[in-house]
């Protein structure tokens, strides 16, 4: 937790609570724990649908493959394979270089360039203790705006 996040959950510890609204946070809590249970179920079901999917799908091309073709058809439907081609993003720092500098060469190379937020928020963080670690107050970083906050319930046993 950070600073905010602590001086936040100090105030609200120390907010009273008055009685009439006890009852109406207990029911609230009881019915969202109701519909978190559920939707939990419901993402664990769609996973295990996603993978008798992705089994089917994955034996019908080899099917089609193995008797040489690229669709079939049903009253009312027509299955055909598909490719859809990707491309790995760069890994190592030589192969990062040369794409990028393609890139330049090609006058796309601001188009191209994007951070993951994943990666982008985790670097932040370490960049963040780091200025702590060393008593440098800043928490600015050039080109990024102020970090916004998304309010979550975490359920906790």
């Amino acid at each position: 937790m950070n600073d905010l996040q602590d001086e936040f959950a100090e105030d609200l510890a120390q907010t009273p609570v008055p009685s009439d609204t006890i009852s109406i946070l207990d029911s609230m809590c009881a019915a969202f724990k109701a519909t978190s249970d559920e939707y939990d179920a419901l993402k664990a079901k769609l996973s295990e649908l996603n993978a008798e999917y992705e089994r089917q799908e994955f034996d019908l091309i080899n099917k089609l493959e193995a008797v040489n073709k690229t669709d079939w058809s049903i009253p009312g439907y027509t299955f055909k394979r598909d490719i859809r081609y990707s491309y790995k993003v760069p890994k190592t720092d030589q192969e990062k270089i040369e794409f990028f500098n393609y890139a330049e060469a090609r006058g796309v190379k601001m188009q191209l360039m994007s951070v993951n937020s994943i990666s982008l928020n985790s670097w932040v963080k370490g960049e963040l203790k780091l200025r702590e670690m060393n008593n440098d107050p800043s928490t600015s970083i050039p080109g990024l705006g102020a970090p916004t906050g998304t309010k979550k319930i975490k359920i906790t046993k």
